[in-house]
């Protein structure tokens, strides 16, 4: 309702108050109390920081996530109309909810979701239950101030509330209402707590009140159940390969290409510094040392594992589109110059890699070949960004001779081959067939601790290939062949599935680019191939 101000703002013993008059009636969100006037800001309102056992607010505090708390004013109950406000100790939780939507349906920060609680209050002489107060678990969209919110609750809908910054994320939010402790028992806490969220899918609450695995959350337990025994003059805990999970992440103990000695870099560091059963957790398994490293770091990173692989092939090639240069321009400019000097259409190829990279495998989409005579014309250097685009670990590379060729094909993303000569004793011309066209083909795999079974592939990851002319060449003569003497033959199936661009110029100076540009390459082949 229309509201103008009385008085300045100003601190209230440390709490940020802001002093108002209502000139209007009251919100219709509300349960139908009367129509007051507000009195100064002063009267009565430290009061409900005491009796809810409150801290003072930080006004200057920026969060996400704040635990509202709307107490129950027992002044208002009483009859006394001095302080303005209202109790919403009789309201339901629908009425909570309304009022709190209400108050993020004009700021620019938009509440993701809340969770709601009701809890009595403890009760004084003459009361057999203490009046009830609310909880509210919020988080919004981004971080924001809560004076507006606060106004617009005290205003519009003549609510008290007092915004907790102590919370460090919506798990502890929640769990305050949510979980029992030795202070409030199960029995006390709301049975019917009301959850929303703006995708009408608010995720289960214990799962919510769960604190995230971090490093500095689990170093923090560590240190409290070492710091509690030696208290308690008890022994130290037994720690487990979570302990070592911290001391990993926190120093930065990884393998690399060029460096695989994480594991002695580990024990050195735990010899001086490591706590006497962490140092002999680390003895016991010191043959696995390498691997949970390994291990550890697919944890650590899996944010943005999923971040490439769980993104759809195409919008992440608009997201490489969007991300900053890392060349000056200078790939594009040899790629093109390698499409002119080859005489091959820009629109023809970029449409091709496009719609492979939106459809993936599937029968009316050939696979992408890049034909050279000599070597160097530029084949590898075209398509070598779908790497850094995806990531190594998405993109399958050529399969090299052995009893299980295209292990793990079923976890990339695309498929990019360098220098493939389509022999079938890698993988048998058959498979090759039915892989080529899009159809379900068996991958088999080792029959070890890894492995249980083998696997019928039906990926849609899309495949691009590089060759030399003497490797396809033979194959599309004998194909020509065929189709001259009428007479069936696997190669005409196999030219089929193919659609070959030929590379004959001479060599490209691709010494000049020291990067795989992804944002150039995915800027290429949107603009060019018209079909965004």
């Amino acid at each position: 309702m229309p509201a103008v101000l009385s008085v300045p703002s100003r601190r209230l013993r440390r709490k940020t108050w802001l002093g108002f008059e209502v000139v209007d009636s009251p919100s219709p969100c509300l349960p139908a109390p009367a129509a007051q006037s507000w009195r100064s800001a002063a009267v009565s309102l430290p009061d409900f920081l005491v009796l809810e056992d409150l801290e003072p607010e930080d006004g200057n505090c920026r969060k996400a996530v704040y635990l509202v708390t709307l107490p129950a004013l027992r002044w208002a109950l009483t009859g006394n109309s001095e302080c303005g406000h209202v109790c919403p100790s009789g309201w339901a939780h629908e009425d909570i909810a309304r009022v709190i939507q209400a108050a993020f349906q004009n700021p620019s920060h938009k509440g993701i979701g809340n969770q709601l609680f009701k809890e009595h209050h403890a009760a004084t002489e003459g009361e057999d239950q203490g009046p009830v107060h609310w909880h509210v678990a919020l988080r919004a969209s981004g971080t924001f101030r809560f004076a507006p919110y606060k106004r617009d609750l005290a205003m519009n809908h003549r609510l008290a509330s007092h915004w907790s910054t102590s919370h460090q994320g919506y798990w502890s939010a929640v769990r305050y209402g949510f979980m029992p402790s030795p202070k409030k028992p199960q029995q006390e806490l709301d049975p019917t707590p009301l959850s929303w969220h703006r995708s009408g899918d608010h995720p289960s609450l214990f799962e919510v009140s769960q604190e995230p695995t971090t490093v500095a959350a689990t170093q923090r337990r560590r240190e409290t159940k070492v710091k509690e025994a030696c208290e308690a003059g008890r022994p130290e805990p037994r720690p487990t390969e979570m302990d070592l999970y911290a001391v990993i992440v926190r120093h930065g103990f990884r393998n690399t290409p060029d460096d695989m000695v994480a594991e002695k870099r580990l024990i050195q560091h735990l010899k001086d510094y490591g706590s006497p059963a962490l140092v002999n957790l680390a003895f016991k398994i010191r043959r696995q040392l390498p691997a949970l490293i390994d291990d550890v770091w697919s944890w650590e990173t899996v944010d943005d594992t999923l971040s490439l692989q769980g993104q759809p092939r195409i919008e992440r090639m608009f997201a490489a589109a969007r991300e900053a240069c890392n060349c000056n321009g200078q790939w594009r400019y040899l790629a093109e110059a390698c499409l002119r000097l080859n005489c091959i259409n820009a629109r023809s190829i970029c449409s091709d890699v496009f719609l492979l990279l939106r459809d993936g495998r599937r029968t009316d989409r050939p696979v992408l070949v890049l034909m050279g005579r000599f070597g160097g014309e530029g084949k590898s250097f075209f398509l070598a960004p779908l790497r850094s685009i995806y990531g190594q670990q998405n993109v399958q590379a050529t399969p090299q001779p052995g009893s299980f060729p295209l292990l793990n094909l079923e976890t990339k993303k695309v498929v990019l081959m360098d220098e493939w000569a389509f022999d079938s004793a890698v993988v048998p011309l058959p498979t090759q067939l039915l892989w080529y066209e899009g159809k379900p083909f068996p991958l088999t795999r080792p029959q070890n601790k890894e492995y249980s079974g083998h696997l019928l592939y039906q990926g849609s990851a899309p495949i691009f290939f590089t060759c030399k002319e003497k490797d396809l060449g033979p194959l599309i003569c004998k194909a020509e062949a065929a189709v001259r003497l009428g007479e069936a033959s696997e190669h005409t199936m196999l030219l089929r599935r193919l659609r070959v661009y030929t590379l004959l110029s001479q060599k490209l100076p691709v010494a000049e680019v020291h990067h795989e540009c992804g944002s150039c390459f995915a800027k290429m082949i949107i603009q060019n191939s018209g079909l965004s």
